[in-house]
């Protein structure tokens, strides 16, 4: 167990250094310094034989079934949001749906651009409306549905088939604010988001009565594992809080319903600043 923590530290150190050198600024790449550490120090405590007492042979045996348990846990959401992220839905619905990512300054990012360029292709095999939606991050110029809105016209889409909500700053956000824009309780959208986001966003979508068909654009190859592994809290954070706040409505507690929404509402998002590379 302890050369395992040893590497796994010291691999997990080593990539949040890549990420730093490479990009200087990429959500959730400083979890991998914290976890690389925490290996690292546990590996230096661990004890592999000698005189052992009972106390921390017991504390060996929790941490390793806890760890156990996490790796179990982890590859069966990995699972799931892989299941999403390669399945691609039915080309039937009213509209194409394209979800915000980070810009770099006023221009689109690669994990924006990537989102862009499937939605693209989707509209000329399916010529329905496409809404972009995004709000203005803190690091922006303008909002992601400003940008996304000029990529798709010099891309060839016409203008006047272009919707834009550009006030959220969330994925649950994406979706109450598009459903008010269209004002229909059910819409039937063609999603398009990255592969690792899929998942989550198709359940956020489901939770605010949105029919989704799931069409998952590419991942860019040096950061996916970063992505994928910030999906899985991510995922595990929204899935309780939709669970917590249909526990809270069915019993009619509106007041602590309104604030596990609102609670869900900041769930990690692809949003904003945070796929700036």
């Amino acid at each position: 167990m302890q050369w395992f923590l040893f590497l796994s530290g010291g691999s997990a150190i080593a990539y949040y250094l890549f990420m730093k050198i490479r990009y200087h600024r990429i959500a959730f790449a400083s979890f991998f310094l914290g976890a690389g550490i925490t290996m690292l120090f546990f590996a230096i405590l661990w004890d592999n034989g000698g005189d052992q007492n009972k106390v921390s042979d017991l504390w060996q045996d929790v941490i390793g079934i806890v760890f156990l348990m996490g790796i179990l846990l982890f590859v069966f959401t990995q699972a799931m949001i892989l299941f999403y992220g390669f399945h691609d839905g039915k080309k039937k619905g009213d509209y194409i749906m394209v979800l915000g990512a980070g810009l770099n300054g006023r221009e689109v990012s690669t994990t924006l651009r990537l989102r862009l360029d499937r939605a693209i292709a989707l509209y000329r095999q399916c010529p329905l409306p496409m809404i972009v939606s995004g709000g203005q991050g803190k690091d922006e110029e303008r909002s992601e549905a400003a940008a996304m809105r000029d990529y798709c016209i010099a891309q060839g889409v016409p203008e006047k088939m272009i919707l834009m909500e550009d006030v959220s700053c969330s994925t649950d956000e994406n979706f109450a604010f598009v459903k008010r824009l269209l004002n229909q309780q059910t819409p039937h959208v063609l999603l398009v988001t990255n592969r690792f986001h899929m998942c989550r966003a198709a359940r956020i979508g489901a939770f605010h009565g949105f029919r989704c068909e799931c069409f998952a654009s590419p991942v860019h190859t040096a950061t996916a594992f970063n992505f994928y592994v910030r999906e899985f809290f991510a995922l595990w954070k929204t899935l309780l809080c939709h669970l917590f706040f249909l526990i809270c409505k069915k019993r009619k507690s509106c007041h602590l319903s309104r604030i596990l929404q609102g609670i869900g509402s900041t769930s990690t998002t692809m949003g904003g600043s945070e796929a700036c590379f």
